[in-house]
This record gives structure tokens, sequence and C-alpha cells, in this order.
């Protein structure tokens, strides 16, 4: 089979619908875990601050907080747009922050990269600090092998996920699922969404 080297950044089919949901969630607060090249954090800053014609740094007001394993990805230009960027496993983030909630948290392109048992426990560190919704961005099935790469050895993909695992689980309100345009490869995006709750 073959390995894929394009990190830290994903596929780009589902991009519209999770800006969609961002969009219409409009959350305050915003946990992006596994920032990786930031694209989340910059959609999340341009529909919640520059569309609102908030275009200085200045007058923001959304807090979006960025969570990235690899110190080797940060620049300026993520250090621009997130609030605050955490060098940090996720869930070791996740668990230590007992009282602090996220209106929304995004774990786009990361439970892949945990061994199965532990990819479930972010899932339930997510749903519990989640105060109004969660999305979780995942490739499906095994066409996405991936070893560590551009000096990260955290980029190995460690588990494979399928949608029927997502769908017996009630804590996701909505799932989403792409072909990938370039390979025909299945991804899925999965909603937490508590304020149907």
């Amino acid at each position: 089979s073959e390995e894929v080297n394009i990190m830290p950044s994903s596929t780009w089919v589902h991009t519209s619908y999770v800006s969609g949901l961002i969009a219409e969630i409009k959350p305050k607060t915003i946990l992006d875990l596994g920032i990786g090249f930031g694209r989340w954090g910059f959609l999340c800053r341009e529909i919640l601050d520059v569309f609102q014609g908030r275009m200085i740094k200045e007058t923001w007001q959304a807090k979006i907080i960025g969570v990235e394993i690899f110190e080797g990805y940060l620049g300026d230009a993520q250090q621009a747009i997130y609030e605050k960027i955490e060098v940090v496993d996720a869930i070791t983030y996740l668990v230590g922050h007992q009282g602090d909630v996220f209106d929304l948290i995004i774990a786009g392109d990361i439970l892949e990269h945990y061994p199965k048992e532990l990819g479930h426990q972010l899932l339930d560190q997510v749903y519990r600090v989640a105060s109004k919704a969660a999305i979780i961005c995942v490739p499906i099935g095994n066409k996405y092998p991936q070893k560590a790469c551009l000096g990260n050895p955290y980029e190995e993909h460690k588990s494979v996920w399928e949608a029927t695992e997502f769908q017996g689980d009630k804590r996701f309100t909505k799932l989403q699922c792409f072909t990938e345009a370039i390979k025909g490869r299945p991804y899925l995006v999965a909603l937490i969404d508590k304020r149907k709750a």
C-alpha cells in the first residue's frame, strides 16, 4: 500500500462543510487539537472575527487555543492567529483542564495518531470538555497509511477508524461522509452537538 506524507495538513474535501458548522455553532471559545498547519484556527478566526468586521487583532473576540505536540510545526503564522498554543499531548491537555470548558473543540486528523484505546480516551475527554459542540475529522479505513515524517515521530498513524464506530456512539449527533477528491478515499466528520441534548 502507498504511504502518504503530506502533513501537517489534511484533505480539503470537508473544509467547506466544517466551516459551515463553525459558522452555525458561533463559538466564543475554541480548542483546536493537533493544529498542524493551523487550518481550523485560521478558518475560525476568519469566520468568527474577520467576517464579522473585526479585521484588526485588537478587536478579535473569539478565543482560539491550539494544542500541538510537535513544536516544529509552529511558526509566526500560527502564533498570530491563535491566542495561545500549548505544546503538549492532546489527552494530557484535556485531562489537566478539569474546570475549563470550550464552546467548540475541533479534533481534526488526530484520532488516527493514537492507538485505538487512547483514541477512545481522547473522544471521552473531548466530550467532557466541550460545552456546546465538538467536530471530529478522521480518515476512514485502511487507505491512509503513514509513518513518521517531516522529522515528527507523532505523524505515524497508529489506528484505523470505521464509520460504524461512530454510528453506534450516541454522543455523535451527525455524521457526514466524504470521498477524497484525488485518491477517492473515505473521510468522516462527526459532530457532537450538546445544544441538542
